[in-house]
């Protein structure tokens, strides 16, 4: 019996997976008529081809987006079909360490980010390190030539899969319906893999389907320590910016009085909890109702730092609200202004908020900004417990798995701390002075409406609903194998602005979401959203306490520079990797160059802007906003012609 034999059910039974989750694929092939001749393999791929070819442009698109990202979690997902496991697998994309995993990720939201869908590449014979050059290149492409070449890597699948499925068939017409019924061809392969994997507990007690499921709850006890991870892989980058922003005030380490410090870094825990409550419980359309986990931004300190310095807390804590209510209000239209920040800038901007914060890591290494001029600045004993951290850190990060690598700097940080109490740097005197109990107080610096303020505060928001939407769509790819709808992407956003302007009424910093959880999402395969309210709640009682921001006071500030050296090292560094996916043609080298000059440049010399009125000086000395400006306009106005013209600029 012939293919052309079946009847149509049969035939889409047997070859639907051919083309992933696409059955219309083989309705459209058979209904166009088949004839024995299409029992030839390149027939039959091209009559596949040809339904895939006179197909919309929107359901070319929901084809492509029906395929999975690379270097899913085969084992736990259970999303996968047979055809994209076994693919995986056999470039070695299952067997990925966390690292590996998170340039995965990273690389998957970008692609995302940029094009609209799934980077996709036929794996035969490729391996991890092919498939990683592969997609750095493509990131660089435009966006209508990387969907044909998608189309092509698909039919390139397509026709591997046809092959496979047709070297098993049998000549008797009934043995091959009999296939097809029993389950045995393309796609009934893929159901039987699926109903196998799905509903099987795995060795922690979960099905792949539950793990994947945001609404499943693994109960407390298992939650609990679960959600505690989430908040051990963001405490310390949480609660560093208020310690640098009560230090640029005046009120952090050495001070005569470090208690606004303290309320500043319970705030922080509390508030951070609090957005992500919203985020995962959701209130209205307002959250994603996913695991997200919220923290303070390390984005807004290089604009906070001057705005705090000039025009005082009651200043930036009104500007953090009305740019919280800006950012809400983002979420409604956040789709159509992502375009506006393609990796040239969103890397230079990542890249100039770490160039900005590596002087306070080096300070605070140094023995901290109070002790400036002094003969103790710069003594070894500071930098010996610098370097016990990081060294510490780097021996986690490289040599230990799991949440021993993840936690690696709060470790490093643990380790320094022990160190400065066998060596008597450690007073807890503050500790007993500290109530057990205390409620946020309203307004605690003020509050003041303030033009630079607003500005920076606003502007910097656009910035982090980026962000924010980068990380939804990487847990949403990472943790359920599936594309962030835009009710999510809307929800998260707005949730991310509420949050912000709720921090500052109390004396918090602006809060958005943490790439570091999302990695540790895709790490684990656990999607819960409750594991993580579990974690939010923990976070907001630790911010009822103030004997745990009092404790944290006691840490040395050089102990707390070897930590600081590492993140916005690491900062700065993530920026480059963003980077790395840019075409570097001459626009936008000139682009890049331009923006990094002037904000670079700006910042290390502010006294070039003391003409300028005051607002204008602190926005522009931040260095950040004006690189992000620049980055932004030249980006929109220049023409992209320019790209194909690779010569070198500089002679």
């Amino acid at each position: 019996m012939s293919l052309s034999d079946l009847s149509r059910e049969t035939f889409v039974q047997y070859l639907c997976g051919v083309y992933e989750h696409s059955p219309w694929v083989a309705t459209r092939a058979y209904n166009a008529g088949l004839t024995p001749d299409h029992d030839s393999p390149d027939l039959l791929a091209k009559a596949f081809e040809q339904s895939v070819d006179e197909a919309t442009e929107e359901e070319k698109l929901a084809l492509v987006r029906a395929y999975p990202d690379m270097a899913g979690k085969v084992s736990l997902s259970g999303k996968l079909s047979r055809w994209s496991a076994a693919e995986q697998m056999s470039a070695g994309l299952d067997q990925c360490d966390p690292e590996q995993l998170e340039r995965f990720n990273d690389l998957n939201r970008l692609y995302w980010s940029r094009f609209g869908f799934p980077f996709i590449i036929s794996l035969v014979g490729a391996d991890r390190d092919e498939v990683l050059t592969v997609f750095r290149q493509r990131l660089r492409g435009e966006r209508e030539a990387e969907l044909q070449t998608a189309l092509l890597e698909i039919h390139k699948i397509a026709r591997l899969r046809l092959d496979a499925i047709l070297s098993t068939q049998h000549a008797d017409g009934e043995q091959m319906n009999a296939m097809a019924v029993a389950g045995m061809g393309g796609s009934g392969l893929i159901n039987e893999h699926a109903n196998s994997t799905d509903n099987q507990p795995g060795r922690d007690g979960m099905t792949p389907a539950q793990m994947r499921d945001p609404e499943y709850f693994p109960g407390f006890v298992r939650g609990l320590p679960l959600g505690i991870q989430h908040v051990l892989a963001m405490f310390v980058s949480n609660i560093t910016p208020a310690i640098i922003i009560a230090g640029a005030v005046g009120f952090g380490f050495g001070s005569p009085d470090t208690s606004d410090m303290i309320y500043m870094i319970q705030m922080s825990m509390l508030f951070a909890g609090i957005a992500t409550l919203i985020q995962t419980v959701t209130i209205g359309p307002i959250g994603a109702r996913l695991p997200i986990v919220q923290g303070t931004s390390f984005a807004f300190i290089p604009v906070m730092i001057p705005i705090a310095k000039v025009y005082g807390m009651a200043a930036l804590m009104g500007g953090i609200v009305i740019g919280g209510i800006f950012h809400f209000l983002l979420g409604t239209v956040i789709g159509r202004i992502r375009r506006w920040l393609p990796p040239l800038v969103t890397g230079l901007v990542v890249l100039m908020i770490g160039l900005a914060l590596v002087k306070v890591g080096i300070q605070y290494a140094a023995g901290g900004v109070p002790n400036i001029g002094k003969p103790e600045y710069g003594a070894l004993s500071h930098w010996s417990l610098a370097l016990v951290v990081i060294v510490t850190t780097l021996l986690l990060k490289f040599f230990a798995r799991g949440m021993l690598s993840v936690s690696a700097v709060l470790l490093g940080l643990i380790t320094g701390y022990g160190v400065a109490y066998y060596l008597g740097m450690v007073s807890f005197d503050g500790i007993e002075r500290a109530s057990w109990f205390a409620l946020p107080n309203p307004l605690h610096f003020g509050f003041e409406i303030n033009t630079a303020a607003v500005i920076g505060m606003c502007l910097m928001g656009f910035v982090s609903a980026i962000e924010t939407v980068g990380d939804i769509s990487g847990i949403a790819k990472g943790g359920a194998g599936r594309e962030a709808t835009d009710k999510e992407v809307a929800g998260g956003t707005m949730a991310d602005g509420l949050g912000t302007a709720l921090s500052g009424v109390f004396g918090a910093l602006p809060n958005t979401s943490f790439s570091q959880n999302v990695g540790l999402i895709s790490m684990t395969g656990l999607m819960s959203r409750h594991v993580v309210t579990l974690g939010a709640i923990f976070l907001i009682v630790c911010g009822l306490i103030p004997k745990v921001g009092a404790a944290i006071q006691t840490m040395p500030i050089a102990v707390l520079g070897g930590g600081v050296i590492v993140m916005f090292g690491m900062v700065a560094a993530a920026g480059v990797n963003m980077l790395s996916d840019v075409d570097w043609n001459r626009r936008n080298m000139m682009i890049f160059g331009i923006a990094l000059s002037v904000g670079l440049g700006l910042q290390l010399e502010p006294g070039a802007l003391q003409h300028l009125p005051d607002t204008v000086k602190v926005l522009m000395t931040s260095g950040l906003l004006p690189s992000a400006m620049i980055a932004i306009v030249l980006n929109a106005v220049l023409p992209k012609d320019a790209a194909d013209d690779k010569r070198q600029v500089v002679s």
